[in-house]
């Protein structure tokens, strides 16, 4: 039997495959759904063993940072157009 910890790189390998089959036409959206809906299962099970709020503090922390960024770059480009 295998161990847990090797399903979620084989699921988001499932993912990254998918994705470059769509690309190149030789698979539709579902199948994409379908990986995507597996990572998503399986993050959620690793985040349940690595604690949950700890998981959702860094993706807090994390979409603050990308929020001042965003914020930032929209500053930029807009006194850019200014001159």
């Amino acid at each position: 039997m295998r161990s847990p910890r090797f399903v979620p790189e084989e699921e988001m390998a499932e993912l990254t495959v998918a994705l470059h089959h769509q690309r190149r036409a030789k698979c539709g959206a579902q199948d994409v759904i379908t990986e995507i809906a597996d990572v998503i299962i399986m993050m959620q099970q690793l985040a349940m063993a690595y604690g949950v709020e700890a998981v959702q503090a860094e993706i807090d922390r994390k979409i603050a940072r990308l929020d001042t960024r965003m914020k930032s770059e929209n500053s930029q480009q807009i006194e850019k157009s200014k001159q």
